[in-house]
Parts: structure tokens; sequence; C-alpha cells
């Protein structure tokens, strides 16, 4: 049961949701460079790809936090229904929870005393705190998703990504936007890259190749795309 959504202030240094707020913030930065590179490969003006890039950024945010709001909406009411669920089993059959409790921990290689001390000990504190944890990976009451703040927190992710390659429309000139844009992509992207495989100890080179790969990518259709109309 446990996931992404699932800390109780939705601490930001924590690695899966620095994880996601990463995520997010690629996604707003590949979303509006792509639009600016295939409006300027089709002779939009500097204006002209401003203000597309300022409604991918706006747009781009309202979707990403109505999408993650929604998720953890849902998680959260799934979680609460969890938690009355467990409620009431404890308070008609406690002591066939006791031993589903002692049956998980053994599961987990305790020795049968071993388990029955650690499941009486933990019971005996806060029975139904036991059951989320041991169960669900619930380790609190409190520890339920929040959608208002995921979402927010996400949705600013994005909105700070899709904002790297906006000054480039006004101090970069129009026959080197295209490279220069490509440039700052590629060095964004690999800086979160390298940042996120040390965060979660993962190969680093990999990484940016993966991250590149998609980023680029998406900017090569763009730039293709564009080229096909004109302004």
């Amino acid at each position: 049961m446990a996931g992404p959504h699932d800390d109780g202030d939705w601490d930001p240094s924590t690695s899966a949701h620095r994880r996601m707020l990463r995520i997010h913030a690629n996604d707003g930065l590949i979303a509006a460079a792509g639009i600016i590179q295939g409006l300027n490969s089709a002779g939009a003006t500097g204006a002209e790809a401003m203000v597309a890039a300022l409604a991918t950024m706006i747009v781009g945010g309202l979707l990403v936090f109505g999408a993650e709001f929604g998720e953890a909406a849902a998680e959260r009411d799934s979680q609460l229904a969890i938690v009355e669920a467990e409620r009431l089993r404890l308070e008609m059959s406690p002591q066939e929870e006791f031993a589903e409790l002692v049956a998980i921990y053994r599961r987990k290689g305790l020795t049968e005393r071993v388990a029955h001390d650690v499941a009486r000990e933990l019971s005996e504190k806060d029975a139904l705190a036991a059951q989320l944890d041991a169960e669900y990976g619930i380790a609190e009451l409190g520890a339920l998703a929040r959608p208002l703040r995921v979402g927010l927190w996400c949705a600013a992710a994005f909105v700070v990504g899709s904002a790297i390659p906006l000054p480039f429309l006004t101090i970069v000139p129009v026959l080197t936007r295209e490279i220069a844009l490509v440039v700052i992509v590629a060095v964004a992207l690999t800086a979160s890259a390298v940042i996120g495989a040390k965060s979660d100890r993962t190969n680093a080179f990999q990484a940016v190749l993966r991250t590149l790969g998609i980023g680029l990518g998406t900017m090569a259709v763009s730039l293709f795309a564009g080229s096909l109309v004109s302004f």
C-alpha cells in the first residue's frame, strides 16, 4: 500500500518524492523546449513562441496538478477505507488479528516465540497501528496521502522545469536558438539524471543516456513536425 504519495506531510526531501519532482520538472522542460523548437522550425516569431511556451507552462502545470491531486485523493480514500476496515476487524476478532500479525512476522523470518513477543508488544502499544504497518505499510495513522500538497508540489516542479528555456527566447538570436535550446536541455537533463542517480544510488551513465534519449528524441520530433509547416 505504501507508495510515492504516502507521506503525511509529503516531504520533498525524501528520495521517492524528489524523484517525482525531478520527473515533472524534466517533463516541463522537455514540453516547453519542444514547443519552442517546433515553432522556431516553423518560422514563428519569438513572441509567438513565448506565448506558446507560457501556455504550455500554465496548462501543463494545471494538468499535472489535476492528475496528481486525483491520484493522491483516490489513494487517501483507499487508505482511509483500509484503516476503518482494520479497526472493525480488531473490534470484532482481536485474537484472529493478533494471530495474523504473528504470522506476518513469522513469514519475515522470526521464530515463533520472537514473532509472538514482537506482535504482543506492538499490539499492547497500538494494535491498529501495528496491523496497518505490518499488513499495508502504513507506518502511522498520519501517513496518508495529502492530495493538495502532492498536486501543488508536482505542478510547481513542472512549471519550474518549463520556465528554464524561456530566457533563451529573448537573449539568443533566432539563427542560433535551436542549437542553444538543445544545449540547455541536454545540460539540464544531464544534471537531473546525475543528481537522481546519485540520490537513488543507481548507474549515472545509464540514467543520463535514458533521460537524454527521451528528451532529445522528443525535441527531434518537434523539430521535424515544425519543419512541415510554416508561418
